[in-house]
């Protein structure tokens, strides 16, 4: 699952940046074995630190907006590949999950790719809606062994992933992931996103 994961937010990454400059944000002891000419190979799973590196080196290229517009984008670009290649997240496409009301959707969803990131040692995020205001918040440590994963581009991959995840499953809203302040400690709690829709309807 690792290897599907890391090889989506590349490539989302590949098809913002390009070759060229995909080659100047990635560490150099390990280009070579990640791209070749204008395709992304991955044979082995990345160690984390990689991913740390890519955000440093991202940030003092490009700055630190646009590092967090470009790992936004490649977010939503990901995950295009998870919806086919993640097999809970193909579970959730079918149709009879699709059919079912909004707001039931929408949170078992969320809940749903929150613990697959549990499982792989990304995150341990919580989800609770709001139905007052209709909005969904997050928030929960990232885990040690992976955390640099979810943290490119100042977490903004990962919300562009989550937008792309909940338009997917329901087109006819527009989804909204911001950061917030946390609830709880910053040395307990590392993320914390509010989540707004608007209907096009």
């Amino acid at each position: 699952m690792d290897m599907i994961l890391q090889y989506g937010l590349l490539n989302g990454f590949l098809e913002v940046l390009g070759t060229q400059a995909l080659h100047e944000v990635l560490p150099s002891q390990q280009t070579s074995q990640i791209v070749r000419g204008n395709e992304l190979i991955l044979k082995d799973s990345l160690p984390a630190y990689f991913f740390s590196d890519m955000n440093e080196a991202m940030i003092a290229r490009y700055g630190s907006a646009a590092a967090q517009g470009i790992a936004h984008v490649a977010g939503r670009l990901a995950f295009q590949s998870y919806k086919d290649d993640i097999p809970v997240l193909v579970e959730c496409g079918k149709l009879e999950n699709r059919l079912l009301p909004f707001a039931e959707k929408i949170t078992a969803t969320l809940r749903v790719f929150l613990k697959m990131l549990r499982d792989q040692e990304i995150a341990d995020i919580v989800v609770v809606r709001n139905v007052v205001h209709n909005n969904w918040s997050l928030e929960g440590p990232v885990l040690p062994t992976n955390a640099p994963f979810i943290q490119v581009g100042e977490q903004h991959s990962f919300m562009g992933i989550l937008e792309s995840l909940l338009e997917w499953m329901d087109s006819r809203h527009a989804f909204q992931v911001v950061q917030k302040e946390a609830t709880s400690s910053p040395q307990q709690h590392n993320l914390a996103f509010l989540i707004s829709v608007t209907s096009f309807d």
